[in-house]
Formats: C-alpha cells, sequence, structure tokens
C-alpha cells in the first residue's frame, strides 16, 4: 500500500487548520453591535426578545451578531423623514 506523504502532511498543516477559525472574526459581540449602532446593549436584549430583524445567533450562552447582518440591517434603516418607520423594524404601540 502506497502512502502520499504530501496528503498527510497536508492534513497535518496547522495553518490549514486555522482557516477556519477565521469566521470568528466575521461576528461582533453585543458590546460591539450596541457601540456600532449607538444603543446601549439593554436595548439589543429588547430587541431580541421583541424579535426584531437584527439577526443574532447564540453560541452556548454567548451572543453574536454576524457583521454582514449588522450591515444590513444599517441598510434597510435608513428613513426619509422623521414620520417614518424603517423596513422591518419594530413600533411600539401604546395600546
Amino acid at each position: 500500500m502506497e502512502v502520499n506523504i504530501m496528503s498527510i502532511k497536508a492534513e497535518n498543516n496547522p495553518n490549514k487548520a486555522m482557516k477556519p477559525t477565521n469566521a470568528a472574526l466575521a461576528y461582533w459581540t453585543e458590546g460591539q453591535v450596541a457601540n456600532r449602532l449607538g444603543v446601549s446593549v439593554q436595548w439589543l436584549r429588547l430587541e431580541r426578545a421583541r424579535g426584531s430583524s437584527l439577526r443574532f445567533r447564540r453560541f452556548g450562552r454567548s451572543i453574536k451578531y454576524k457583521i454582514s447582518d449588522v450591515l444590513e440591517y444599517e441598510e434597510t434603516a435608513v428613513v426619509y423623514f422623521t414620520g417614518e418607520n424603517p423596513k422591518g423594524m419594530i413600533e411600539e404601540c401604546d395600546t
């Protein structure tokens, strides 16, 4: 049986194994998102409970926001006058 040494080296290459971990850089924490959006962490938590359009991921007890989702949320929150409700945003009712 012939063993291909190059394939074994590629499988054991730590640099090759590290590439998927760069995906962790594609996520922001609650604090980072709150800072980016200019809101409090508590506001983000309330919006999650309400089912806001800002998507998030749960990794164990940790909450992370995918950067592309936050950027998309920012784009959909564009308004042209103060009385307009941004698309996908939840409006509070006093009823």
